[in-house]
């Protein structure tokens, strides 16, 4: 990923959405404190929340109470959830992790974009398939034209199940009880037919550099980082 300073802001962005000028995005650190309003210091996330928005000139910032599903949501019905998708302009789509997932999703064709929180249990119920699916269905895309960034998260040397291995992830063992979600998550989506050079996985782990990253697994944190994608 590419690290970057807006107005003050650190940021990292995803080089495969460099040539889409018509959408913005940005990965955020802990650098940047809490941001979210489910848990934790709520009342510093608003004060954190309002710093991104005046450095990237936003009106608004659009999320959701994520709940470990596969479930995602129109802008336009939101609900708890762990996803939402929307082809408006100027509507930041906001999700929060701290080891999961944050997936950006970005078809230049039909404009539409989605923010999407994935744990292992939204991997293990197909969350990134819901979600392409559910985009064909509301606005006809095809897999192919789809971009997609996922934010750091962790990786395999920190993530294990001691037990109850879900079998779906058992092909993606790099060690002894230890799981490749990053490589699961880019099989899923080409599975799904995305181009794999239309995939971007951040390296960085959230567990290992707790410099940058909150990791629940590291700390059992209540702070998030988190991802953001808008349309221009």
């Amino acid at each position: 990923m590419q690290k970057k300073i807006i107005n003050s802001i650190p940021v990292l962005t995803f080089s495969i959405f460099d040539e889409f000028q018509e959408m913005g995005h940005a990965v955020f650190t802990k650098e940047t404190g809490t941001l979210s309003l489910y848990q934790g210091d709520i009342e510093q996330a608003k004060i954190n929340r309002e710093k991104i928005k005046q450095a990237l000139c936003l009106e608004d910032i659009y999320d959701v109470q994520q709940i470990h599903s596969k479930e995602i949501c129109s802008l336009n019905a939101l609900r708890s959830s762990d996803g939402i998708y929307t082809n408006e302009t100027k509507k930041p789509l906001f999700i929060a992790t701290a080891d999961c997932q944050a997936a950006i999703f970005y078809d230049p064709i039909k404009r539409v974009i989605a923010n999407i929180h994935a744990g292992w249990r939204g991997l293990e119920q197909e969350i990134y398939t819901h979600t392409i699916q559910t985009l064909v269905q509301k606005f006809q895309i095809n897999p192919a034209n789809l971009f997609v960034g996922i934010a750091p998260s962790i990786s395999a040397d920190h993530f294990e199940f001691k037990e109850n291995v879900p079998e779906k992830f058992k092909r993606f063992e790099k060690k002894s009880l230890h799981y490749d979600l990053k490589a699961y998550a880019i099989d899923e989506l080409c599975r799904q037919g995305l181009l794999s050079d239309h995939i971007e996985v951040a390296k960085e782990c959230t567990y290992k550099d707790d410099n940058l990253f909150h990791s629940y697994r590291r700390e059992k944190t209540s702070h998030r980082q988190g991802a953001l994608v808008w349309l221009n």
